[in-house]
């Protein structure tokens, strides 16, 4: 299967659609011509001996895309782009809101009840916490990828402006660019690094259909992708950016989106996590002082999720959740890497 999509080359966005829309490639891509379940949105795979995750997405679209608004010569993820020696205290303090709202996330009811509650087969359901935070635009390793051609046409077309994405009408600056891959490709070459992130709880990750690469160590990875350039218009770009309610169905607002907004604007940060930080990047404490003259409040105390946010999600659990995996999400005996 790899090596038919790699030897392709995707000249425009019309070859890409041909490709897609041919039974041909359908059938190359499903070489054990199984039948879909076209009622589902999503099928858990194995990713360890004892855990599962869900993918999301039509089960044989095996093509990853991602969309860039500038063809930069490296993929980079954003915790990357922060240089530790010239940036102390940002690469500092931005691991460590990443890795508060983890925390937080593992003291949800998500994070307490899920895991035995929607398992499949015996096997656990396993939260990729890295991708949560990533999706709540933390600074991460992670690269984000889709299986849904339209989500990556959305950020080749949009850019990010102080926390809001707005579509891009000049294009002097810009350079929109699709980059397109497939699973067998990159669980052939990347296994360790490829991450299914699907189903996460929130509903960004999963109205993104997102899986993604953790690139913290890979320098090559772009060269498994094809590029195809995009047209420069501004009515295209327009256009995808309300077909998706200027992002809102993208970035569904949410309880676990206002605990991001909160650790990000408070400048509190856990002592804990300042001491992991230290052993992780081998950092001497002499940067604690820099710290607190930057404004930031140095403290044992993390804040709670109240009884009433708690039942909340309790109620989203039984109400949605549950009954959206239970109709929704089929099961393959796959396995995945983690």
């Amino acid at each position: 299967m790899q090596e038919d999509l790699m030897s392709l080359d995707f000249y425009s966005v019309q070859d890409l659609l041909s490709t897609l829309l041919t039974k041909n490639a359908a059938h190359t891509l499903n070489p054990m011509f199984m039948v879909e379940s076209l009622d589902k949105f999503g099928y858990y795979v194995k990713t360890d001996t004892d855990k599962c995750r869900i993918i999301v997405g039509n089960e044989f679209d095996h093509l990853l895309f991602r969309g860039q608004n500038r063809n930069y010569r490296t993929f980079s993820p954003s915790f990357k782009r922060i240089n530790k020696t010239m940036e102390p205290i940002k690469h500092c303090v931005e691991w460590i809101k990443k890795e508060e709202f983890k925390e937080l996330f593992t003291r949800t009811p998500y994070f307490e009840r899920l895991p035995k509650e929607i398992g499949c087969m015996g096997l656990d359901f396993d939260f990729d916490l890295e991708a949560l935070a990533q999706h709540y635009e933390f600074k991460t390793n992670y690269l984000d990828i889709t299986k849904n051609f339209a989500v990556a046409l959305f950020f080749a077309y949009t850019d990010c402006i102080n926390g809001r994405y707005y579509p891009i009408q000049d294009f002097k600056q810009y350079n929109p660019h699709i980059y397109v891959a497939s699973i067998g490709t990159l669980q052939q070459f990347y296994r360790d690094n490829f991450k299914v992130v699907g189903f996460q709880v929130s509903q960004r990750p999963y109205a993104q259909q997102a899986m993604a690469l953790d690139i913290e160590n890979l320098a090559k990875v772009k060269n498994m992708f094809a590029k195809i350039k995009l047209p420069q218009n501004e009515y295209f770009s327009v256009g995808i950016y309300n077909s998706f309610k200027k992002g809102y169905s993208l970035f569904v607002p949410d309880q676990l989106g206002v605990y991001a907004n909160r650790i990000k604007t408070e400048n509190v940060l856990y002592e804990n996590l300042i001491e992991q930080y230290f052993k992780i990047f081998k950092i001497k404490n002499s940067i604690i002082e820099d710290l607190i003259k930057n404004g930031y409040k140095i403290t044992k105390d993390k804040f709670d999720i109240t009884k009433q946010e708690a039942e909340s999600m309790h109620i989203e659990i039984n109400n949605i959740i549950k009954p959206l995996i239970a109709e929704k999400i089929g099961y393959r005996k796959i396995s995945f890497p983690k």
